[in-house]
């Protein structure tokens, strides 16, 4: 659609998670606010909330087509929303590289089993406590600073493992670095749901489901990548020189700075009075569909980590040298990952917003089998199966948090970080169960069996999900 004709196109009223449409209920404008919607009206983010390249006629009428004309443009939404899509590919090139180099940090460092498998625990644990504290923050106070911020600060510390030379510094730096990760999260995936919202390929079902996708692709992408370049470095030149990788990390961080100033991640309209009507227009039913999604995603994170935790586990009992072992279990790990990015894109371009029950459900089912097979499969098989087992265990996250970012349209990066952040917490038990299942179970055999049971029981969650509430908040963006 031209700008002019932008221009002349009444934008709709705000719809609540209840389904009502009502301008009236909207907060009005006063001379502060109309002055950040006239910016941000330039910027591409109308005063409505939503997503254009030109100012509605809404906007016009409220602040003037002077006041509009005087606005100076910066970045389009467009641009933005790439930047903070490209920002999250190489946020996620750094988590992996603990959790890949396990085995050769383990041989390196004399490292017991028990203290390898809190390496694996510490990544959630860092990453899901500090997601709802940042997310609180953005949320209270409309900023943007901890996605550069902790971008920075992910991309140094955990580019720089190489250099521990005990249990105790190789914490620090990956708790140090995995905080970054959950400092920058709710900001990014709030402002590509906000900014991706208000386009819709004509073919999407979901634009804010499809933006999210593509935003979780993009970070498979630096997921897949980490853990090869990470182990290639490892093996051919050292580990130390993994430091070079931080530069990538602390150039998009400049770059994010950049292209997120002065963007709310939220819509301006939604202040504090509108964020405590929604919550209490979301209702019983709008709750119970906001636990169930929670307790989904936290059982196919927990399937997520103690997967590649027994990844590590399979790879060392197949090859003795560590840094071979290591590179296996580098390249499985991509292979999940490259499952993640495809089946997030699949989901979010079928998906209709309001109609993930469905999804939710068969997609842990379908996946278990596969998790099943990996305790047969010969050992060409397993990344196959790494990349099927991915559409159970993520390919409908990206789906989740956008249905609870439309139950809490006010609180994006809350909803967005209780589905993540919290998720990935309660994951860190992952690589305790199959420690267990280890044990107890038969091997190897008995803890991808016990996965698998938990996979299909993460599918069957979704049935407790309100099928009516999903389909009143599929009307928001």
């Amino acid at each position: 659609m031209s700008s002019l004709a932008m221009a002349q196109t009444r934008c709709p009223p705000r719809e609540y998670a209840s389904g009502v449409r009502d301008r009236s209920e909207q907060p009005s404008m006063t001379a502060e606010t109309s002055a950040v919607a006239t910016v941000a009206a330039a910027d591409g983010v109308c005063a409505c909330g939503a997503a254009h390249d030109a100012p509605c006629a809404t906007l016009r009428e409220r602040v003037g087509d002077s006041a509009v004309a005087a606005a100076k443009p910066v970045l389009r939404v467009r641009q933005r929303y790439w930047v903070v899509t490209a920002s999250h590919l190489v946020a996620d090139l750094y988590p992996p590289f603990v959790l890949s180099l396990a085995v050769a940090l383990t041989a390196d460092l004399g490292l017991s089993k028990r203290q390898m498998a809190l390496l694996f625990a510490f990544n959630p644990i860092a990453s899901g406590l500090s997601q709802p504290v940042f997310a609180w923050i953005t949320d209270r106070f409309d900023t943007r600073v901890f996605g550069p911020l902790g971008l920075a600060i992910c991309a140094i510390c955990l580019s720089s493992i190489g250099f521990a030379t005990s249990f105790g510094q190789l914490v620090a730096l990956q708790v140090g670095g995995m905080i970054g990760v959950g400092m920058l999260h709710p900001v990014l995936a709030a402002l590509a749901g906000e900014l991706g919202a208000g386009r819709k390929p004509a073919r999407a079902r979901s634009a804010r489901g499809l933006a999210l996708s593509i935003f979780f692709a993009a970070g498979m992408v630096g997921g897949v990548t980490g853990p090869i370049v990470a182990t290639r470095i490892n093996e051919h030149i050292g580990l130390v020189y993994l430091a070079v990788m931080a530069i990538p990390g602390v150039l998009f961080a400049g770059a994010l700075a950049v292209a997120t100033l002065g963007v709310p991640h939220r819509p301006h309209a939604h202040h504090d009075a509108a964020r405590h009507k929604a919550y209490i227009r979301l209702g019983v039913e709008g709750r119970i569909a906001l636990v169930a999604l929670f307790v989904s995603n936290a059982m196919r994170f927990t399937v997520n980590i103690g997967l590649f935790y027994l990844f590590a586990q399979w790879a060392a009992a197949r090859v003795a040298d560590a840094d071979r072992a290591s590179s296996l279990t580098g390249d499985v790990i991509a292979s999940a990952q490259m499952g993640m990015g495809v089946s997030a894109l699949f989901f979010g371009w079928v998906v209709h917003a309001g109609r993930e029950r469905t999804p939710l459900v068969l997609s842990g089912l379908l996946a278990a089998p596969a998790v099943a097979l990996m305790a047969i499969a010969p050992s060409g098989a397993m990344h196959a199966l790494a990349f099927v087992a991915a559409l159970g265990f993520f390919g409908m996250i990206p789906q989740s948090i956008a249905a609870a970012q439309r139950l809490l349209p006010a609180s994006t990066g809350v909803a967005g970080s209780v589905m993540m952040g919290c998720g990935w917490f309660v994951s860190a038990i992952g690589p305790e169960i199959v420690k267990i299942a280890i044990e107890r179970f038969g091997g190897l055999t008995g803890a991808f069996l016990t996965l698998a049971i938990l996979m299909a029981l993460a599918g069957l969650v979704g049935l407790l999900i309100p099928r009516t509430a999903l389909e009143r908040s599929g009307a928001q963006r």
